[in-house]
């Protein structure tokens, strides 16, 4: 499957709260493109949805790195401030 089609997939799984399978298909994604910024965006959200903080943190704090101007930038980093306050708890 094409990139873009793992990540559409993904994003309807994601949005219909099937967060394993949208995982196994961004990890595809990431296999091939390790720092795309719309896999790195859904594949945080799935594991934030899952309340996988570090998980979350770790994925979401590359793609703050590659994705500082992706459009999803102002949601994730209110949602990654969460996250990282909940790790530990």
């Amino acid at each position: 499957m094409r990139r873009r089609a793992l990540d559409g997939l993904a994003l309807i799984l994601v949005q219909s709260n099937e967060n394993d399978g949208a995982l196994v298909a961004l990890d595809r994604v990431l296999a091939l493109r390790p720092r795309d910024p719309d896999a790195l965006f859904l594949k945080g959200l799935a594991l934030y949805k899952k309340q996988d903080w570090k998980g979350a943190v770790d994925v979401w704090t590359i793609y703050l790195d590659v994705g500082e101007f992706h459009p999803a930038a102002d949601m994730v980093r209110p949602l990654y401030a969460d996250a990282r306050s909940r790790i530990g708890r």
